[in-house]
């Protein structure tokens, strides 16, 4: 009988849009996983899964500098050292106690995998040099998309390590599964009950605060709807700027056209508004919102700046999953949304292409495949 592998994963929190890959792991029967984390980050509103798996998600006291400028978790150090046989590691240092860990873990041999990113909008390139820097001590790198493979090679010290990737995403099948049950019928009675039938809809997800841009969107919608007077926004989140946001569509008059649901974090609940929608608008940097437009079959329509967006844009390519605006340029997030309301053909291609990507290539079905073959790769070293 094979041994059961004792798997380590040190990381921030867990939140609720990891759950599809942790559960897979956690009954996997040849691992025993567990998880180290802090129960929140500073300033962060993540809803995490941490209470509905205490066997494999243990939370540790922390300490936090400068509101998240710096972080130490108190974790329990030599039990993991003595426990685990593969422990992976959150490569943000900002972390203080996982970068010194890591370190000292490799300096002793054990069977470590730092779990990191090439490319951060958060990150300048001072930073990011000093990353990469210090990841080259370490042998095995798990990284968030096969792009960053690529990126990571590209620099000095790299091209003999293991490094695979993730392609991160989420829970296609359960989204699939909730679109299952919404045929046309059952859709066009929802449309009716929430007065939808018949508006042109794009919708958006996401906190409602300064980083996400959506003054933008509402900027952009007093034009559009000198054009198309019916139509609306779907905007489902919650923030500190909520109450502004609700004001500023009072003083442009746009209560009518605009929906602020608050918080809806079950594929259920926003699976009829995602599907009532044409397509999906975030006018600041996406990240992984964008695999939850094309997990419901949603082309993107955001900021043409790449840099500026998170690891997961990598799967955007223009004119085939969406279109890209001006940065801050309202006028033309106005016209960019008008223009693909009345590309018909070339809207259904997009749903079609994005689809295939959630489908096929960015999920948490192909992230648990990967990280088991990564387990795989560094227990037979």
């Amino acid at each position: 009988m094979n041994k059961i592998l004792n798997i380590s994963i040190l990381t921030n929190v867990v939140p609720i849009y990891r759950e599809g890959f942790y559960e897979r792991l956690f009954n996997d029967e040849r691992f025993n996983v567990k998880v180290y984390c802090q129960d929140e980050v500073p300033g962060i509103n993540y809803k995490t899964i941490h209470s509905k798996y205490p066997q494999n998600i243990l939370t540790v006291p922390n300490y936090t500098f400068k509101k998240g400028l710096l972080i130490w978790q108190f974790l329990p150090f030599l039990k993991i050292i003595k426990s685990a046989d593969v422990i992976f590691i959150d490569g943000n240092p900002r972390i203080a106690s996982h970068a010194l860990f890591a370190t000292f873990l490799q300096l002793i041999n054990k069977k470590v995998v730092m779990w990191s990113m090439v490319h951060s909008h958060l990150n300048n390139i001072t930073t990011k040099n000093i990353r990469i820097w210090w990841l080259r001590l370490f042998k095995n790198h798990f990284l968030y998309n096969d792009l960053d493979i690529e990126k990571l090679k590209s620099y000095p010290g790299f091209r003999n390590k293991n490094i695979l990737a993730m392609n991160n995403g989420l829970n296609q099948k359960k989204i699939d599964s909730e679109m299952e049950k919404w045929d046309e019928s059952k859709l066009t009675k929802f449309k009716k009950e929430k007065g939808l039938l018949g508006r042109p809809i794009f919708i958006s997800c996401g906190r409602l605060i300064e980083k996400n841009n959506y003054t933008l969107v509402i900027k952009a919608l007093k034009l559009i709807k000198a054009q198309k007077p019916n139509i609306l926004w779907i905007c489902i989140g919650d923030g500190i700027l909520t109450e502004s946001f609700k004001q500023l569509a009072i003083e442009n008059t746009l209560t009518d056209n605009i929906i602020f649901l608050g918080e809806l974090y079950e594929e259920s609940e926003q699976c009829p508004w995602f599907l009532s929608s044409s397509f999906f608008v975030h006018p600041a940097g996406i990240g992984l919102s964008i695999m939850q437009a094309f997990g419901f079959g949603l082309p993107v329509i955001t900021h043409n700046i790449d840099k500026l967006h998170g690891p997961e844009f990598v799967a955007f390519e223009s004119e085939k999953t969406g279109v890209t605006f001006e940065i801050d340029n309202y006028t033309d997030l106005s016209t960019k949304i008008i223009d693909l309301f009345e590309k018909e053909k070339a809207l259904g291609n997009m749903r079609i292409n994005v689809l295939e990507l959630a489908r096929n290539k960015y999920n948490s079905e192909i992230m648990y495949q990967r990280f088991t073959q990564m387990v795989n790769l560094v227990n037979n070293q």
